[in-house]
């Protein structure tokens, strides 16, 4: 290649290493709309299925590397934009549905093409990068920094463009950036140019198939199915779309009393990505016409009590709002996470201005963010319930992080309770029983880990036909308070499930069950002596979800695969839930990265693989394995302190990403023999960022976003500058042993970022996301040890 086009070859890597990190962080905002946003995983490992593909392709059709070089980037970054276009259009037909995926055979066939057709653009913009590399290996600090660069940039562009553009149209910026790149390399001439103006006119013709599906299952599609049904508004931001229905489906007053036989007031649907449905209910500003408000068990928290001081997260739609103001509250925060959201309430004609109201106070922002820099004490916190009854009872949030329902998110709930205060947590009822045992179980360990010595006295729980009320003061229940709450529960036929003193006859009164199974669990719970019992022998995990293993709705236990089977017969599918879904994604990956990646290179390079190559090739998988480890658990860590997964992903990738790249570019300055001192600071960074990272995510959670931005950039810039340099160092050692070891190692360090996004996953759905990190700190202590003892 020679030396005078570098610089253009240079630019055309970043501007595809751009769009394939832009598309990929769209395709997640893709699966949050048309599936669940936990699927992003998936994403990840997509695209480096593709990536490691293009490795094997290249090192068995070694011609391409020979070649006019010049004329290859150009046609295949001009094909990796029309792929990145039809992929997405193609798999928006194909019916994969994840409810039907454990007993519908088609779905294996479905998310293997899912899986397929989207990794074509990833294989091709692999063969872009990976060309380079083979061609110039002895620049290959060079080419890592602008692919990481390009990278980084790409995915600060994407956060940018999610403010203004929605996810369809992302995908068609990801695509136009790939073509700009077919444009800058050498040789990309008339005919280049010519091609993508047919390319821009031919998407100007499939512009109306470019539209996500969303699932059959969603809230939205069966809110739409109502006759007459129609979205009156849309607004997108970088992590969600939220649409406003107007509907005779929606009936959305989750804790409503069966005893209630008034007339319910015209609602209007509000979903999230197509999903976790709410509504605005008409308001006219006469309060005297919402008394089903005191029907709903959340008005228990206002009756034990005056409640001047309210706060409510996410209350959505306002209905916590305005039963707040029906029971006269003089101060009411309400905390929203999403600014969409609180735009079509206000812009809705039947809300009736209730986030105008004089005594409320609108706050847009992370809940916990929120209630850490405040200093206010309340006299009743409402966590409400958001998630759709249907995909919880089904399982699938059981892969999604939720960072308001962990024992430390009690804790700061309690923190801010006044002396008298209560919180109270609604969510869905499940049979067998998982959210409310759990729930239980994280008040219990909260509550005890503040020094409570009989948790029991300080809990009242009810629950209806589809719901259950938890309420936790910080003070003892008094017996005019437990009174109130029997009387409360009789009138208006809720069951006690908890109350402190209560008998076996006051339960399961009125939605009966064969046995008070409810009450058994969690008196059991409250026990400690049975408490470890349960979590150890019942069908389901119902240990508190903490910080570090956020998965509050998953309850999948591999030990109890066969009697839950046993147990449940031909209805056991909705409870084996993500963590069947998530293994059944390791082993596709698995395989798929056996039969594209590992046995093609196997059968056509036939290389003698002595004791330190095949060592340089498991290197190479191992820091592939360390690096996606840690890069996911991060992602997942940084949730809390970033406030939302969109903002997350983008952020971290850009932050490891710009500085790896600037590492890989410092590297070429190193002898290869420093490889070994690289990687002895690697364990001992990590371990040092997993005690500094819990400090630093205390003191500043508290801070406007901007700033936590900033402070994330400048904490990771350390860790992704010396993370960049094990992979080229590593390329300059394996050309000089043998110039085919390139593609191998290429390969090999691929195939374990294919697999590490869903091993990652999986990991720490079981043991949490310090687990995951060790296992990075440990990937590279491995790589110190073979090249001390085995890589000359």
């Amino acid at each position: 290649m020679a030396k005078e086009s570098l610089p253009r070859v240079y630019v055309g890597v970043m501007f595809v290493s751009a769009s394939a990190l832009m598309l990929q962080i769209a395709l997640t905002r893709v699966f949050s709309i048309s599936q669940y946003h936990h699927f992003a995983f998936m994403v990840v490992s997509i695209a480096f299925l593709g990536f490691a593909a293009s490795g094997t392709f290249l090192s068995i059709k070694s011609s391409l590397i020979e070649g006019e070089t010049g004329r290859y980037l150009a046609e295949l970054s001009l094909l990796y934009s029309v792929s990145a276009i039809l992929s997405f259009i193609l798999t928006q037909q194909i019916p994969f549905d994840p409810h039907m995926v454990t007993w519908d055979r088609n779905q294996l066939i479905y998310l293997l093409l899912y899986y397929m057709l989207l990794a074509v653009p990833f294989f091709i913009s692999g063969l872009v990068i990976g060309l380079v590399i083979a061609r110039i290996p002895k620049r290959v600090g060079e080419v890592y920094f602008y692919n990481m660069a390009g990278s980084g940039l790409g995915s600060i562009v994407v956060v940018y463009l999610a403010f203004h553009l929605a996810v369809e149209n992302l995908i068609v910026a990801a695509s136009l950036t790939g073509l700009l790149a077919a444009m800058v390399f050498p040789r990309g001439g008339n005919r280049i140019r010519a091609a993508a103006v047919f390319f821009l006119i031919a998407f100007l013709v499939a512009q109306p198939f470019l539209e996500v599906k969303v699932s059959s299952y969603k809230s939205l599609n069966r809110l739409l199915n109502s006759p007459g049904a129609k979205i009156i508004g849309t607004e997108w931001n970088p992590h969600s779309r939220v649409d406003l229905i107007k509907s005779k489906g929606v009936r959305y007053l989750p804790g409503l009393s069966l005893a209630y036989a008034g007339a319910i007031p015209e609602q209007y649907g509000l979903t999230l990505d197509g999903g976790s449905p709410n509504a605005i209910t008409f308001y006219d500003g006469n309060i005297s016409q919402v008394k089903y408000l005191s029907y709903m068990s959340s008005s228990l928290g206002y009756i034990l009590g005056e409640r001047d001081r309210v706060l409510l997260i996410n209350p959505r739609g306002g209905l916590g709002v305005l039963t707040a103001l029906y029971y006269n509250s003089s101060r009411i925060d309400a905390v929203e996470s999403n600014p969409s959201v609180i735009k079509l309430t206000m812009e809705s004609n039947i809300s009736g201005g209730i986030y105008n109201h004089e005594r409320v106070d609108v706050e847009v922002e992370n809940s916990r963010s929120f209630i850490r820099r405040s200093p206010q004490k309340y006299d009743l916190i409402v966590l409400a319930v958001t998630d759709d009854v249907l995909a919880s009872s089904t399982g699938l949030y059981s892969l999604s992080e939720d960072y308001l329902h962990t024992v430390q998110a009690f804790k700061e709930y309690f923190t801010h309770l006044s002396g008298d205060g209560i919180l109270l947590v609604t969510r869905w009822l499940q049979y067998p029983p998982r959210e409310l045992p759990r729930t239980v179980s994280i008040a219990v360990t909260a509550l005890e880990s503040d020094g409570v010595d009989n948790p029991g006295n300080h809990m009242a729980l009810l629950r209806g036909y589809s719901f259950f009320t938890l309420l936790v003061k910080k003070k003892p229940f008094t017996i005019e308070e437990a009174d109130a709450v029997r009387e409360f529960a009789s009138n208006r036929f809720f069951d006690i499930v908890h109350l402190p003193n209560v008998t076996m006859k006051e339960v399961n009164r009125f939605n009966r069950f064969p046995n008070p199974v409810y009450y058994e669990m969690t008196e059991s719970i409250l026990e400690k002596e049975e408490r470890q019992s349960i979590y150890s022998e019942y069908l389901f995990d119902v240990s508190p979800s903490t910080d570090d293993k956020p998965f509050y709705s998953s309850f999948f236990r591999l030990d109890k695969i066969l009697p839950l089977y046993r147990s449940m017969g031909e209805k056991w599918e909705p409870f084996f839930e993500g963590g069947f879904l998530s293994l059944f994604v390791l082993l596709q990956g698995s395989i798929l990265t056996l039969v594209l990646v590992l046995l093609p290179q196997l059968y056509y390079q036939r290389i003698t693989l002595q004791v330190e190559k095949k060592t340089l090739i498991l290197y190479f998988f191992l820091i592939g394995l360390g690096y996606m480890f840690m890069e996911i658990s991060l992602i997942q860590r940084f949730i809390l302190f970033l406030g939302q997964p969109f903002y997350s992903i983008s952020i971290i990738i850009a932050s490891l990403l710009i500085s790896s790249g600037l590492g890989s570019l410092f590297s070429s300055r190193l002898d290869t023999r420093k490889l070994g001192t690289i990687l002895f600071i690697i364990p001992l960074l990590l371990l040092t960022y997993h005690g500094v990272l819990s400090t630093v995510f205390n003191a500043f959670l508290g801070d406007i976003l901007l700033t936590r931005v900033f402070i994330s950039f400048i904490l990771l810039f350390p860790l992704g500058f010396v993370l960049g340099m094990p992979f080229p160092l590593a390329v300059r050692i394996a050309d000089k042993i043998n110039k085919r070891l390139v593609p191998w190692g290429w390969c090999s360090n691929l195939s374990a970022s294919v697999l590490g996004p869903v091993l990652a996953a999986t990991i720490a759905l079981y043991f949490g996301f310090t687990s995951v990190f060790m296992l990075a700190a440990i990937s590279y202590l491995a790589c110190l040890l073979l090249v001390r003892y085995s890589v000359p």
